[in-house]
C-alpha cells in the first residue's frame, strides 16, 4: 500500500509498469490529509469516486469501519479494502471494481450492483458475510448469488458447512464454485428455486 497524499495532491505511482493513482482513506493521522481523524470518511469516499484523476481507492477502518455509499457511479474505479473496512448501501452502485481478500466481509446492506467487476472475475460469498462455520446464511447467500448472476461473475463459496433455513434461488448466468463446501437445509420446507 502506498500513501499518496491528500485529495488536492494525488500523485501517480508506478507498479509493474502501470501508472496508478491511489487515494488512501481512513487514516488516523490528522496531518495525512490535513483533516481531523473524526472527519467524515464517507464523504471523502464519495469525493474520491467523483475525482476523474483517481483510479484506485483504498479504504481502511482506522477512522470508521463501515463506509456508507449512496447512489453512485464509480466510473470503473477500483475499491480496495484493508483492516476490516466495509461498505454499506441500499442504493444502486454502478461500474465499481472490487479488490478484496477472499476471506473477509466487505459488503453490508444490499446495494444493487450494476456492471460490478472484481480484480479476478470472482465474487466471494464471504464478502457478503457468508461463512462455512455452520451458521444460517440464507439471506446473505441468496443476495450474493443474485449479485453474481446479475453481473456474470463466478461465486466462490467458503470451505465448510452452510445451513439454509428457507430457500436458495438459482438464477440464470450463475456459476457457483466451492471446495469442501456443504449446504444443508435446516427445515424440511427448505427448497431450491430456479429463477
Amino acid at each position: 500500500t502506498v500513501d499518496i497524499g491528500d485529495l488536492d495532491n494525488v500523485k501517480g505511482v508506478v507498479s509493474e509498469g502501470k501508472k496508478y493513482r491511489i487515494l488512501r482513506l481512513g487514516e488516523n493521522q490528522s496531518s495525512h490529509f490535513g483533516i481531523y481523524p473524526d472527519a467524515n470518511a464517507t464523504e471523502r469516499l464519495q469525493t474520491a469516486f467523483n475525482r476523474s484523476d483517481v483510479q484506485s481507492i483504498l479504504i481502511t477502518n482506522d477512522v470508521v469501519s463501515t463506509y456508507s455509499v449512496g447512489k453512485q457511479d464509480a466510473q470503473g474505479k477500483i475499491l480496495k479494502f484493508a483492516n476490516g473496512a466495509k461498505i454499506t448501501s441500499a442504493d444502486t452502485i454502478r461500474n465499481l471494481v472490487i479488490d478484496a481478500g477472499a476471506n473477509t466481509q466487505v459488503i453490508t446492506g444490499q446495494p444493487v450492483f450494476i456492471n460490478l467487476k472484481t480484480s479476478n472475475n470472482k465474487l466471494y460469498a464471504t464478502w457478503f458475510g457468508v461463512k462455512g462455520d455452520g451458521g444460517n446464511y440464507s439471506t446473505a447467500l441468496n443476495y450474493a448469488m443474485r449479485v453474481a448472476a446479475n453481473n456474470k461473475l463466478e461465486l466462490i463459496l467458503p470451505e465448510g458447512v452452510i445451513y439454509i433455513d428457507s430457500y436458495l434461488q438459482i438464477r440464470s448466468n450463475l456459476v457457483v464454485t466451492g471446495t469442501n463446501t456443504t449446504i444443508y437445509f435446516k427445515q424440511e420446507s427448505g427448497f431450491v428455486q430456479f429463477a
